[in-house]
């Protein structure tokens, strides 16, 4: 039986390798951890997991190697039910812009996740920007 410790580290590691896949404008893995069904909700927005991919993808092809992203996570709040989990959580973002500059965002999201397979998928997910987005030079 795996303990609280080990599911939360599983849960966060999903997250960081979502962020990480995005970084490295890797949109297979990106989608791989996402469930047919996700959603993610920003503000008054809607989208879904197929839409996020093709709006990702066609950012990345747009700005070629201009773009660059990370995401430093932090304050994580997990929670495991069963095949279920949620994790809210902090997200200080940056986007490298064609011009140099870089916008900066700060979200406090949460994720639900659910496990198919043994594996841990990201199946909702709600940001709320704490600030406006700020761009730096």
């Amino acid at each position: 039986m795996e303990t609280k410790e080990m599911e939360d580290k599983k849960i966060a590691n999903v997250l960081d390798a979502w962020y990480h896949a995005m970084a490295n404008k890797d949109m297979q893995a990106f989608a791989a951890m996402m469930t047919d069904t996700f959603v993610v909700v920003e503000h008054d927005t809607l989208i879904s997991g197929a839409d996020l991919v093709q709006m990702l993808t066609a950012e990345i092809d747009e700005l070629g190697d201009a773009f660059s992203f990370s995401a430093d996570l932090s304050d994580h709040n997990i929670t495991v039910h069963g095949d279920v989990a949620w994790c809210t959580h902090r997200n200080f973002e940056v986007f490298g812009q064609r011009d140099g500059t870089k916008l900066e965002l700060d979200f406090i999201e949460t994720v639900v996740f659910q496990k198919s397979n043994g594996h841990w998928l990201m199946d909702r997910y709600h940001a709320t920007k704490l600030r406006e987005a700020v761009i730096c030079g």
